[in-house]
Formats: C-alpha cells, sequence, structure tokens
C-alpha cells in the first residue's frame, strides 16, 4: 500500500494551503499590530498637543511658577539622588533657573527629563524599538 502520484499531490495541495492560510493570518495579524500601533501614536500626538496646550494656558495665567511647584521639584530631585544622579542634577538646575527668574527655560528643560525618561520607558516596555523613535516632546512647546 504505497502511496501513489495521486496521494502525494493531495498532501502537497493541503501542506500548500495550510502554508497560504498560515500566510494570510500572519499578514492579518501584522496588519492589526500596525494598526494598532498607528493609533497608540495617534493618541499620544493628542495627548501631547493637549499637555502643550494646557501648558500653554497655565503659562499665560500666570508670571512666575508657585512655590509648591518648585518645593515638589525638589523633593522630586531628593527622589532620584542616588538612582538617577544625572536627572536630579538637572533636576537641581530647573529650581536654580526658577530662582533665577528663567521659568521658560526650566520648562523646556524640564519637558526634556520627562521626555527622555519617557522614552526610556517606551524601550523598556517595547512600545519602540530605540530612544530614537520616540517623539520629540521638548521641540514642540519650541
Amino acid at each position: 500500500m504505497g502511496m501513489d502520484s495521486k496521494d502525494y499531490a493531495i498532501i502537497f495541495g493541503a501542506l500548500a494551503i495550510g502554508g497560504v492560510l498560515w500566510a494570510l493570518s500572519e499578514r492579518r495579524q501584522k496588519l492589526n499590530v500596525q494598526t494598532q500601533l498607528m493609533q497608540q501614536r495617534k493618541d499620544n500626538q493628542v495627548l501631547r498637543t493637549n499637555y502643550l496646550h494646557l501648558l500653554q494656558e497655565y503659562l499665560d495665567k500666570q508670571q512666575a511658577l508657585p512655590d509648591s511647584i518648585k518645593e515638589q521639584l525638589i523633593l522630586l530631585r531628593k527622589r532620584y539622588l542616588g538612582i538617577q544622579d544625572d536627572v536630579a542634577n538637572e533636576l537641581k538646575g530647573i529650581v536654580e533657573l526658577i530662582d533665577a527668574g528663567k521659568e521658560e527655560i526650566a520648562i523646556a528643560n524640564l519637558t526634556k527629563i520627562v521626555e527622555n525618561i519617557l522614552k526610556e520607558k517606551y524601550v523598556e516596555e517595547r512600545i519602540v524599538a530605540e530612544k530614537s523613535d520616540c517623539p520629540v516632546l521638548h521641540k514642540m512647546i519650541e
């Protein structure tokens, strides 16, 4: 009871159909992932835009940053000391800029810090492959 050419043709045909179905399924999954990624990017863009509008409204209403923000930055700096000293040093510089009355520069620098932390999180959570694929938030403020 050997297999004849008809049996081989049936097996080959079944394998070919299975391969095509698998390839179509993979393509559909890839398209779904790409669609979800594009939607996340759009959502992130909306969030960034809303954040920037809120920040601009706040800056328009405020002449100077309240002391409570400065105090929160000092507390945040203490939390980062010994963990991420570079962030702690940048936060110290931001507090010094606020003390010097350079709130706009301080906010821009703070935005860069937040952006870098978000980039690290995006890469860590595999939302993007590398930091260069992340959106550039601080340039949107300028």
